[in-house]
């Protein structure tokens, strides 16, 4: 299992936090969110689809750095 960690901007509050932490869970295990740090952990069996990823964020105005 890998685990990468992100910087995704936008987040401002645990609304953000959750809507981040949903997004990710459908492209890797046991996503958890930093609001403070703007960060993103994530685990995953196989390569995370970072394409895919950021293109989902962006729908909510996260912007994620890979």
């Amino acid at each position: 299992m890998t685990t990468q960690t992100y910087k995704v901007t936008g987040m401002h509050c645990g609304g953000c936090k959750r809507n981040v932490e949903r997004i990710a869970n459908n492209y890797g295990k046991d996503s958890q969110v930093d609001v403070e740090k703007w960060t993103l952990t994530m685990s995953s069996d196989s390569q995370i689809d970072i394409q895919g990823l950021k293109a989902d964020l962006a729908e909510m105005d996260f912007i994620l750095q890979a």
